[in-house]
């Protein structure tokens, strides 16, 4: 009773939902459940401790329940950790993104095997997640259709990003002039001009000179750059 007082104290503290299953044949059956999951899922633990797992499907995000379900029972069957993100719908209609990690372990005594897990509400970090995607794809969708020709080089002054504008100028794919250098595509006799520029951007300055740069068809190209030092 001392033992199960103390599991007790400690996993209603953590702010996540911790269960422990036994293994039954091809089946399992919930033993405990956390309060967490009335305060996260409005399912009192009573209802889940019922044994029927069937309550925690019940629960899976519809577009989700299939993947979960086969991936839980290839781990299960496999004697693997289940390790998963999926999406679990409250009794009060809101969507919550779980992070459910369990292991199987063995009881020594009886040698009944259990399964030991728990979830985290991981659903800001998704939010967060999904907010800087549709943050990244507008910076991509606007970098991409400006009509100049804008690249970004990093240390040691390399290609990381070529639009589709520059790409033109030199009549490559975007794609082909990653890795390679401004120097590739700079005519000889104004070499010099970008490196005096390299220098004032490694001191932290804006330079804007005229240049000209080498077709792929082999004819130049007359353009003003403006660069920047890049600054993380």
């Amino acid at each position: 009773r001392a033992s199960e007082e103390r599991y007790r104290l400690l996993t209603e503290q953590i702010p996540a939902i911790v269960y422990l299953e036994e293994i039954q044949s091809e089946t399992s059956r919930m033993l405990y459940i956390s309060p967490q999951a009335q305060s996260m899922l409005g399912v009192s633990p009573q209802k889940y401790s019922s044994g029927d797992l069937n309550i925690w499907a019940e629960y899976l995000h519809p577009d989700d329940r299939a993947r979960v379900q086969a991936e839980y029972r290839r781990a299960f069957q496999a004697g693997e950790p289940f390790d998963c993100e999926y999406r679990m719908v409250a009794s009060d209609g809101r969507v919550l993104w779980m992070h459910d990690r369990a292991t199987i372990v063995q009881r020594s005594q009886d040698g009944v095997r259990m399964i030991h897990g728990v979830m985290y509400d991981i659903t800001a970090r998704k939010r967060a997640e999904a907010a800087l995607r549709a943050e990244r794809d507008f910076s991509s969708q606007v970098l991409n259709n400006i009509g100049q020709g804008l690249t970004v080089t990093d240390e040691a002054g390399s290609f990381e990003y070529v639009n589709p504008a520059y790409a033109r100028m030199v009549g490559y794919p975007p794609e082909s002039l990653l890795g390679r250098t401004p120097a590739e595509f700079t005519l000889l006799p104004d070499r010099s001009l970008l490196e005096r520029a390299q220098v004032h951007r490694h001191a932290g300055e804006t330079t804007t000179y005229e240049t000209r740069l080498r077709h792929a068809d082999g004819h130049e190209v007359p353009v003003l750059i403006t660069g920047a030092p890049r600054r993380r």
